[in-house]
């Protein structure tokens, strides 16, 4: 793939950039009492946030180890600080997670800021310190970057700062060569950090487009990368022609299926049937582990369209 065809494709993926679509609490029944949540998996039973419901009138929490809750006229506004969780659940996932208690704390300001589900709040915790510790090593491995300014990015991220972290990265990046493309990885690898992947995708094909062109392995890597950042946001069409570009049959696999299945929800089997019948088929030439259960489901579709 030449430059201007990268670039091209770097355009369209801009251009779809859409905010990921946050969830939002449902309005509460008034004259609830406040209840504790179990705010993870039920099969860890561990309680990592609590949700209060109000009345009509507005309330707070407080106490040493009270959520940081204001509600009014019954709507719910929860934050999912470590001032809300009990101080050996927190003590346990920083033991889990190894990080420090600052870095988890701001993983849950990303939580808050993000309006994670409760249901995906201990997972989505894992996925942010991988991230984290990705952003580190990006850091400490960066050979083309001021050291000074990599010293200030690096306490900007441990004090929770990502904004001013950004800028910084940004204003580097402004240098169209080598030091640019290290740059974007690491703005990448910030962005991933706060479960912000439409722009990571972005960062993560600008990196692509400033590489030298011996630079193919990282190249590949990068967009591939992009590719897996916009499909964990549903981003199905977009991160399915980087796979194709790519060559990558096991991108393609996973994407095509999950278009499909997207169709199937809706009702839309004809549209439903080429998606997954691409992702059987690559399932068969790189012996996919899904592969039996994605003939099954296919079949299953083929039966209901013969018969309408």
């Amino acid at each position: 793939m030449n430059p201007k065809t990268l670039f091209i494709v770097f355009l369209i993926t801009a251009v779809g950039v859409i905010l990921y679509d946050r969830h939002q609490l449902a309005l509460l029944p008034k004259n609830t009492a406040s209840t504790p949540v179990n705010l993870s998996p039920a099969s860890k039973g561990t309680v990592i946030g609590y949700i209060v419901f109000s009345a009509d009138k507005a309330a707070s929490t407080t106490g040493k180890n009270a959520p940081a809750i204001i509600t009014e006229n019954g709507k719910v506004a929860v934050t999912y600080s470590s001032s809300g969780i009990p101080p050996e659940v927190f003590a346990k996932y920083v033991q889990e997670l190894a990080v420090t208690d600052s870095a988890l704390t701001n993983f849950f300001k990303i939580l808050e800021q993000q309006q994670v589900p409760r249901c995906d709040l201990d997972s989505k915790l894992r996925e942010i310190a991988i991230s984290f510790k990705n952003l580190l090593y990006r850091m400490e491995t960066m050979q083309s970057i001021d050291p000074q300014v990599a010293a200030k990015v690096k306490q900007a991220i441990e004090a929770g700062n990502y904004n001013k972290a950004e800028t910084m990265l940004e204003d580097v990046a402004k240098q169209h060569s080598i030091s640019a493309a290290e740059t974007y990885v690491v703005l990448a690898s910030l962005q991933e950090v706060q479960l912000r992947y439409d722009k990571a995708a972005v960062s993560w094909q600008m990196a692509a487009v400033l590489l030298p062109e011996e630079k193919k392995k990282e190249f590949l890597f990068y967009l591939g990368n992009a590719a897996y950042d916009l499909h964990r946001i549903a981003r199905y069409a977009d991160a399915l022609t980087l796979w194709v570009q790519l060559g990558d049959k096991v991108g393609e696999a996973a994407t095509s299926w999950d278009i499909g299945l997207t169709y199937k929800k809706q009702g839309k089997l004809r549209k439903a049937e080429p998606y997954l019948s691409r992702a059987v088929q690559l399932a068969e030439e790189i012996g996919h582990p899904s592969l039996e259960k994605w003939r099954k489901t296919l079949e299953r579709i083929r039966a209901k369209l013969r018969g309408r």
